[in-house]
């Protein structure tokens, strides 16, 4: 009996680890789709001993785990398991499963305004004009779609580690290869586009400006910093300054791209920036949630899980944001 109590929690364990979709996708995959009914939510007002939450509060567990989050307004938000999209009305006190939505592998949302939306998986997108009450699902020509941007309702872009950036000029229905991957095997680069017409990318450490809506290629700086296997994602708040994420942590440029400096060490394989604007925002790093006030010169801890890590964020203003994790939980910033 207590060989077999072994084996299960093994068996347990393993599944918790495959379950966080948001490293690179294997080539090998074929995940079944399932359509897991939502966990009852579990109300804590009061942070564990084990966590530091700060102006944070824990809302409660939806899922076994959650993937992304998104709010459209200060009540109306949008979550996903991986397996299911959910809609909450009461600023994330509850959830429920959107109808017709139970598609495997969705794991980032975004959304351009309060009625158009988007999400991304490894090999479908998703795509709503309803304020996300309905979704339209279409297939990428990708097994190892790792994440996306659309920068309005028909110009979209995402990132294969395994082939390259593909953008779309008509919200799906077409892809076209803008970079090839020339990285060894599943190692990925972030971007970033301003708008349709200008972007830029960090590929093999390298820092290349794209323009004429990506077919044109710039590098304006080499060997800016190390590459690797992992979910780093980039943002610029204008066409000088921007921050991205890589295996050394968060670096930061003024000029465009044409120098780097360090602004938050780290190690991890999992780093988004959130930017309000030049000075004001907040740096997911596995399991903490940093905050700026003055463009990354400095940082302080706004929430840190012992447990557990998150997944994402979004905030309608600095002192307004919602918080996902990996064991299926929701935070909402007091």
């Amino acid at each position: 009996m207590r060989n077999m109590i072994k084996q299960l929690l093994v068996v347990f364990f393993v599944s918790l680890i495959l379950s966080c979709h948001k490293t690179v996708p294997s080539s090998n995959s074929n995940p079944t789709p399932t359509t897991p009914p939502p966990a009852p939510p579990i109300m804590l007002s009061h942070p564990t001993p084990l966590d530091t939450l700060y102006d944070w509060v824990r809302i409660g567990r939806v899922a076994e785990y959650v993937e992304d989050i998104w709010f459209t307004a200060d009540k109306v938000g949008f979550i996903t398991d991986n397996s299911n999209l959910y809609s909450s009305t009461d600023n994330g006190n509850t959830w429920t499963i959107i109808n017709n939505t139970n598609y495997p592998n969705i794991f980032n949302i975004q959304f351009i305004d309060n009625q158009n939306g988007f999400v991304q998986g490894s090999n479908e997108l998703g795509i709503t004009s309803d304020g996300g009450k309905t979704w339209l699902f279409k297939q990428l020509p990708s097994n190892a779609a790792l994440y996306f941007q659309f920068v309005n309702t028909t110009t979209g872009f995402y990132l294969d580690p395994q082939s390259g950036l593909r953008k779309t000029s008509d919200a799906g229905n077409n892809w076209t290869t803008l970079l090839i991957q020339n990285q060894p095997y599943q190692q990925n680069f972030p971007f970033y586009f301003l708008d349709s017409a200008m972007g830029f990318s960090m590929n093999a450490g390298n820092f290349n400006k794209l323009t004429d809506g990506g077919a044109t290629s710039t590098n304006l700086a080499s060997g800016v910093t190390t590459y690797g296997q992992g979910y780093y994602k980039m943002q610029f708040v204008d066409s000088l300054t921007g921050f991205s994420a890589s295996p050394r942590g968060l670096i930061k440029t003024t000029d465009g791209g044409k120098t780097w400096i360090n602004s938050l060490s780290s190690t991890t394989t999992f780093m988004v920036p959130y930017f309000l604007d030049s000075n004001n925002g907040y740096c997911i790093d596995s399991n903490i949630i940093y905050k700026t006030v003055d463009g990354g010169l400095d940082w302080t801890i706004s929430c840190k899980l012992t447990g557990d890590s998150f997944s994402g964020i979004h905030f309608l203003d600095m002192n307004t944001g919602w918080a996902s994790t990996f064991g299926g939980f929701v935070l909402r910033l007091k």
